[in-house]
């Protein structure tokens, strides 16, 4: 069964003409995640209009905010009277309401020069699966296969490895943490 979702999830990709990828700092070190994004490089190394898209998870936490925060100032300027005193507040509250935006945009930067890092220099070796972290044996104390047998090859392929270090892939990062739309447009 394992074996046949393992195809199945191979033809589905490489039918996909884009893959987003949500990314955390733990991607590249969990196999599935590797798996996947290997299987779809692989499938469209040759395909120039298929797209890789990878967003932050910062990303949902700093969306709601800077939405938050502006909802809260137009309150501000459509509640609070017109005068001096108030302009002063209304300053005050503006400055102290862009303290977490600044906090959430710098771990954004933080999380892409991480993932850069991680993209250049990406081991096969370093990444982990369910079955080694628990000894090859199931919560019944039963020998389980482990799950990087089934890929030696994407232990011995370098160019994979070399995939995950080309520029295209920081530049994505970067561009699709503030972009919309249409992936196609990065391969121009």
């Amino acid at each position: 069964l394992k074996a046949e979702g393992i195809l199945s999830l191979g033809a589905i990709l490489k039918k996909s003409r884009t893959l987003v990828v949500v990314w955390d700092p733990s991607y590249l070190s969990r196999l599935w995640c590797v798996f996947e994004l290997a299987a779809f490089l692989h499938a469209h190394r040759e395909d120039a209009q298929t797209g890789l898209v990878i967003k932050p998870t910062v990303l949902v936490p700093m969306t709601f905010l800077m939405v938050m925060t502006t909802a809260i100032i137009l309150l501000f300027e459509t509640c609070l009277p017109d005068t001096d005193e108030v302009a002063f507040l209304r300053i005050l509250l503006f400055v102290l309401s862009q303290f977490p935006n600044i906090w959430l945009i710098q771990r954004l930067w933080r999380i892409v020069m991480e993932a850069e890092n991680q993209f250049g220099t990406f081991s096969f070796q370093k990444v982990t699966c369910y079955c080694c972290s628990s000894n090859h044996q199931d919560l019944r104390g039963n020998t389980i296969p482990c799950d990087k047998e089934p890929w030696p090859w994407l232990a011995l392929s370098s160019r994979f490895g070399c995939s995950l270090r080309e520029k295209r892939l920081r530049l994505r990062l970067v561009l699709h943490a503030f972009t919309q739309g249409d992936s196609r447009r990065l391969h121009r």
